[in-house]
């Protein structure tokens, strides 16, 4: 297995369940305000990670681009939404200046103009 394949399936396979199990567990937040909170920052953190996995897979990959082949980029660009939506959600959910949502905002910012330098893909702002 070549680098690039790697870190495509790390992609394709770690990154987006992340991403699609944070999505989840916002759309089935508890009714009880304190586990809420709590799932909320375990929520910005799992983003988070997904975040930092994507730089380290996506954007440091030595070669530059990962071929399309390996990596779609519809479905990149839906793993990217669907992170997008998530922090939209939990600005109507935490407080927009708490650390853990305005950290996880920045780094969005951060790796989706990384993205779209490589890759060519517009993501939601």
């Amino acid at each position: 297995m070549t680098e690039e394949e790697i870190y495509a399936a790390k992609f394709n396979y770690e990154i987006t369940y992340l991403v699609k199990t944070s999505y989840s567990q916002l759309l089935d937040l508890s009714d009880d305000n304190r586990l809420r909170q709590l799932q909320l920052i375990e929520v910005c953190f799992n983003l988070k990670n997904a975040l930092r996995k994507i730089n380290e897979s996506l954007i440091r990959y030595s070669k530059g681009k990962i071929s399309t082949e390996l990596i779609l980029p519809k479905k990149l660009e839906s793993v990217f939404n669907m992170i997008y939506y998530s922090i939209e959600k939990m600005k109507t959910e935490m407080n927009p200046n708490e650390y853990e949502l305005s950290s996880l905002e920045e780094n969005y910012r951060i790796v989706r103009t990384g993205l779209c330098d490589i890759y060519g893909i517009e993501f939601a702002k």
